[in-house]
């Protein structure tokens, strides 16, 4: 069994009504989180996750989804590093 590594290069959120500390603090609670960043523009967070499946990263983003505090949410995986 081939297992890959997938790099999700943002779970952008809105973290509004609730307080961004706490949203940060829930996010750095899941497993598979891995950073959390601070932003700018149409997104107040930057979420950076690790899963080693499509399963997993699948299961990640509904448990991500669910904390409170998340409006909005926006996935793009990180294909590859160009420079």
């Amino acid at each position: 069994r081939h297992t890959r590594s997938f790099h999700v290069t943002g779970v952008q959120t809105c973290a509004l009504p609730i307080s961004t500390g706490t949203v940060v603090e829930r996010l750095l609670r899941e497993p598979g989180v891995t950073s959390v960043f601070d932003t700018n523009g149409r997104w107040d967070l930057l979420a950076q996750l690790d899963a080693d499946s499509t399963t997993a990263l699948s299961e990640l983003l509904g448990r991500v989804r669910q904390i409170s505090g998340i409006t909005d949410s926006e996935t793009n995986i990180h294909l590859a590093t160009l420079g």
